[in-house]
């Protein structure tokens, strides 16, 4: 006995807006942002190891060595300045500090994705970078859907 099921297919422009479910998850957007501000914690013991406060750590001299050794930069500035990015990163994601959101997120993405060369490079896990990489980027997604729900 052959069923055969009969699937009506519907035209997401034909969908009004409001009635839309479709990659719409407001409930997400600040569990995401609350989960990539956490950078902010890290960057601190960044700029604290730059500024002579915290031992430097030897694994993460090996894993920026990619970026840092070509151009002669010495490491301690390095991680201040990368540090700094990332605190006001992690604040931006709130509204807070004077950098963009836009910029924020870019910068997040760059970060994460040579942290995951870095890890590479050195034999580490790169399923964390790059995990944190994709939620960076399903802001991008997921506000701009949240917004069209609103209108």
């Amino acid at each position: 006995i052959l069923f055969s099921f009969q699937v009506k297919k519907r035209s997401l422009s034909k969908i009004p807006l409001n009635k839309r479910h479709h990659f719409t998850m407001p409930e997400a957007v600040p569990i995401i942002k609350k989960t990539l501000s956490v950078i902010a914690i890290p960057g601190t013991f960044m700029v604290m190891m730059g500024l002579g406060i915290l031992p430097v750590d030897e694994k993460m001299t090996k894993i920026a060595a990619p970026f840092i050794d070509p151009l002669g930069i010495p490491f301690q500035p390095f991680v201040t300045s990368l540090g700094t990015c990332k605190v006001l990163a992690g604040l931006s994601m709130w509204g807070i500090g004077p950098m963009s959101d836009i910029a924020a997120r870019i910068g997040l993405m760059l970060c994460s994705s040579c942290a995951a060369y870095g890890h590479h490079v050195v034999g580490d896990n790169v399923i964390p970078p790059i995990l944190y990489f994709g939620l960076v980027s399903s802001l991008f997604v997921l506000d701009k859907s949240t917004k069209e729900k609103k209108v």
